[in-house]
């Protein structure tokens, strides 16, 4: 089995696999923790590393709930800890052993003691103290459904995934106003990877990320007299002036009711609810504090060849404010720019600004708005020899 089916399996795995030995140890004492991996085979070194670095994730959020995290940021923790492999979770401990091994085809057992660093693991948490930035923007949430077999009314996975969004702290388009377009053509087109019409919708009623995606339900063999459904709900995130996708992701549950419709709603909901907690997860931690990134279109207008290629210089030179920096185009005097920076795009415009003073470079703001700079080279003045 390949390290990368194995990593997956395990991440499915982990929550109900990995128990804690001594959750009640002091922060500065030694913590027990066992990781389970099931492989298709006999282990193999990197199954190995993947469950002690499973019981080490466990020893880590022991940790942090012994200092009386927070549910949010303790939340957000345990997310960003799936990202962290072996090497990465070594900076959390003064010193760890293996307790015991348990090895058998299909199956991997380690229960890894340890010495958490208490003030690793602080520094490294409070990223996630803070609502990120990000959860002052915008969504439009447009989540088509359909019942095989029979038409359920309303959508309740979307329903259900605006509340999460909005008890999260979110700002949510009205759903009233979604309903206007949910089953038009161009909703189907933005499901199949082509978001552009959708995207512009989206940004005229004021949304900063659109959340599009379908889903379905249908009805099982019950095990019990209850009518039993399923259901399966798939959806992406994207930057709605960039078209990046921020967070994907599917999910699916069940539900079981002695009315069909009723079995089939919850169903989306169970479903919803499973990979609302998928995607905002995964949003959240990738904009909080040092994870914190995002990307910026600049513009620059009125430029010739020379201009432009200073230009692109100076964003390159901007090293702790613009991570990086791709040329997007250049056409009729107009050169644009995509740049990953941690900052707001209101300090983009603000450093860019002073950074093309100093350099002599002659600028004007003509705009600043969420993920987007305008810049324009302003005429020189004309000296009084040229009068």
């Amino acid at each position: 089995m390949n390290a990368p089916t194995t990593f997956a399996l395990l991440s499915l795995l982990l929550p109900l696999s990995v128990t804690a030995q001594q959750p009640n140890q002091s922060p500065s004492q030694r913590i027990e923790a066992v990781g389970k991996l099931y492989t298709e085979g006999d282990p193999q070194p990197h199954d190995k590393d993947a469950a002690v670095a499973s019981a080490l994730r466990r020893i880590v959020i022991i940790t942090l709930e012994q200092t009386s995290a927070s549910a949010p940021s303790l939340r957000l923790a345990k997310s960003a800890l799936e990202k962290l492999d072996l090497a990465a979770l070594g900076e959390f401990f003064a010193s760890r052993d293996i307790v015991y091994e348990k090895s058998r085809r299909g199956y991997y057992e380690v229960n890894v003691g340890a010495v958490p660093k208490l003030e690793a693991i602080k520094s490294w948490s409070a990223q996630f103290q803070a609502d990120p930035p990000i959860k002052k923007l915008r969504v439009m949430i447009v989540i088509p459904e359909q019942h095989l077999l029979n038409p359920i009314p309303d959508p309740a996975g979307e329903t259900e995934m605006i509340r999460r969004f909005v008890l999260e702290g979110f700002r949510v388009v009205d759903q009233a106003q979604v309903k206007t377009i949910r089953d038009k053509d161009l909703v189907k087109r933005a499901i199949k990877e082509d978001p552009k019409e959708l995207l512009a919708i989206a940004q005229n009623w004021g949304a900063e990320l659109l959340l599009i995606g379908e889903a379905f339900s249908q009805d099982v063999r019950p095990a019990t007299r209850a009518a039993a459904c399923r259901a399966r709900i798939e959806a992406r995130i994207l930057q709605c002036d960039t078209a990046e996708i921020l967070s994907a992701g599917d999910a699916e549950a069940g539900a079981e009711d002695s009315a069909p419709a009723v079995a089939a709603k919850a169903a989306l909901r169970n479903a919803a609810t499973v990979l609302f907690e998928k995607l905002v997860t995964d949003l959240l931690v990738r904009n909080s504090g040092a994870q914190a990134r995002s990307r910026v279109r600049v513009i620059l207008a009125g430029a010739d060849f020379e201009q432009k290629l200073l230009f692109k210089r100076l964003l390159e030179g901007l090293k702790n404010l613009i991570l990086e920096t791709e040329e997007v185009s250049f056409m009729e005097s107009r050169a644009e720019f995509d740049v990953v920076t941690p900052a707001t795009s209101a300090k983009v415009a603000e450093e860019v600004f002073l950074a093309a003073k100093k350099e002599g470079m002659n600028l004007g703001v003509t705009e600043q708005s969420n993920r987007r700079c305008v810049f324009e080279i302003k005429p020189q003045a004309a000296s009084a020899s040229d009068k």
